[in-house]
């Protein structure tokens, strides 16, 4: 078999391959009438046959995306579905003495991550802390309630509660500092794509400790070493 033949088979055979494609794509949307526009990964993820992904359904740059899901390059990279690590920073606003549920929350850490090139992502959530209590009073132990929740705020989204979680430590002698470890986590899976950058911020709600007749607390608490990360990943190859 000559060349010219291996060649002619070679681009009969990719055209055939090309028309089944566009045959299965075409079927495949006939079966899906909820379908407005083309998924983000699914429709874009076959190497030289992004026909499916019509730019006039899906315009990544009209939703003012970084990531175009019919460019080969975009679509290597939720392909391939590296996970994205973002490290966040500790807020510097003090922590007040007594603080009841009905206070304005006060943040302890923040961190924000962009998912934009991860298909149906997973994020995690970890926050770390140091809590040290000290007993200030000198005839009876003390105890402390600390309430925290974790919250999120997309860029055009409203702010949404996600978890909270309690922290109580009795028998907080006169005189004694305690410190102890506090530690969270919190994963979530999306089924799409954020358009936009979510910021994830751990906010102490209420602090309460034990008080005097004088209603002077019996406890003083500190929270610091705060740390808070998010990880994000495919939830499944695409």
């Amino acid at each position: 078999m000559d060349l010219w033949t291996v060649e002619t088979f070679q681009i009969h055979f990719n055209n055939i391959r090309r028309i089944l494609f566009m045959a299965s794509c075409i079927n495949y949307y006939k079966k899906d009438h909820r379908r407005k526009e083309c998924d983000y990964w699914d429709d874009c993820r076959y190497d030289d046959y992004s026909d499916c992904c019509d730019k006039k359904k899906f315009d990544h740059r009209k939703k003012k995306l970084d990531c175009d899901p019919c460019d080969p390059k975009d679509r290597e990279k939720g392909k391939n579905c590296i996970p994205i690590l973002e490290c966040g920073q500790s807020a510097d606003q003090p922590l007040p003495t007594e603080l009841a549920l009905t206070d304005t929350p006060v943040p302890l850490a923040t961190v924000t991550i962009n998912t934009k090139c991860l298909c149906k992502p997973c994020v995690k959530i970890e926050y770390s802390s140091i809590i040290t209590l000290t007993g200030v009073t000198d005839f009876i132990d003390g105890f402390i309630d600390l309430k925290f929740r974790l919250c999120k705020k997309c860029k055009k989204g409203q702010k949404k509660e996600l978890q909270r979680w309690e922290y109580r430590h009795n028998d907080v002698d006169p005189g004694e500092t305690w410190k102890d470890s506090f530690t969270v986590t919190f994963c979530e899976c999306l089924d799409c794509f954020d358009e936009d950058c979510c910021q994830y911020t751990i906010e102490l709600i209420e602090a309460a400790p034990a008080l005097t007749p004088n209603n002077t607390p019996r406890v003083l608490y500190n929270i610091t070493n705060r740390d808070i990360s998010a990880l994000a990943a495919c939830k499944s190859p695409c």
